[in-house]
């Protein structure tokens, strides 16, 4: 890292900038803004205060890798938010890969890499596999693995950072799969009908709250399917 580069002053202007369009975008003031998911105490001052060393925690790791690079994609544009459109089946998905590593100096392999700044190590690789069928229906270019970057590290005396690689082959995440997978969804919100199947992956679920399968403790107020008593007739 350049010994100019100011992390804390970077990220608070990239922050600040960040608030500023998604209230653009969605019509609401910073202070209307409502925290989602399991941590409700993790607000605006809680990510000033400790998103600067995430970020920084990715440069270090970064700096040290002697054979890791960014991709450049075919277009020229750098894999860092590579915002990319694909139709999967018939229903077109849009993406924005976090970054796209290559591995090794001579045949680099593709690494798509999502990166985590919750505590919780994903459950799934989907995120990753539909950026890698992104990748390939756009530039005709299978990534062959996928990781994540966990920002705050994992382990409690020696933190591990990035994650070890996924293989993306395999029928579940091929394009053919992930298009019927897409296309019950596209059905699903269509009719407007969502069925539920709570787990784990619910801690982090933002509308939990409002869910009568989860028991949460606003679903009476929100859920238009909560359980209303019967009215006892004379």
């Amino acid at each position: 890292m350049p010994s100019d580069f100011d992390v804390e002053a970077v990220f608070a202007e990239e922050f600040t900038r960040a608030i500023a369009e998604e209230s653009a975008k969605s019509g609401y003031r910073p202070d209307q803004f409502q925290l989602g998911g399991r941590w409700n105490d993790q607000g605006e001052d809680f990510w000033r205060e400790n998103g600067p060393q995430w970020a920084a925690n990715f440069i270090h790791w970064y700096e040290r890798q002697t054979d890791v690079g960014v991709w450049i994609a075919p277009d020229g544009r750098p894999a860092i938010e590579l915002d990319l459109t694909a139709d999967f089946g018939d229903v077109p998905v849009r993406g924005v890969i976090d970054l796209v590593l290559t591995f090794g100096k001579v045949n680099p392999a593709l690494v798509v890499t999502d990166i985590k700044s919750g505590s919780t190590y994903p459950d799934s690789a989907r995120q990753l596999a539909i950026g890698a069928g992104l990748i390939e229906q756009n530039f005709g270019i299978r990534p062959r693995y996928g990781a994540f970057f966990m920002a705050r590290g994992t382990g409690r005396t020696t933190k591990t950072y990035f994650q070890p690689v996924i293989e993306m082959d395999g029928a579940a995440n091929s394009v053919p799969y992930l298009g019927g997978e897409f296309a019950f969804f596209d059905l699903s919100a269509n009719s407007g009908n969502y069925p539920a199947h709570p787990g784990d992956h619910c801690r982090r679920c933002p509308v939990a709250h409002a869910c009568v399968e989860r028991g949460g403790h606003e679903a009476a107020r929100y859920d238009p399917n909560y359980p209303t008593p019967l009215r006892r007739t004379k």
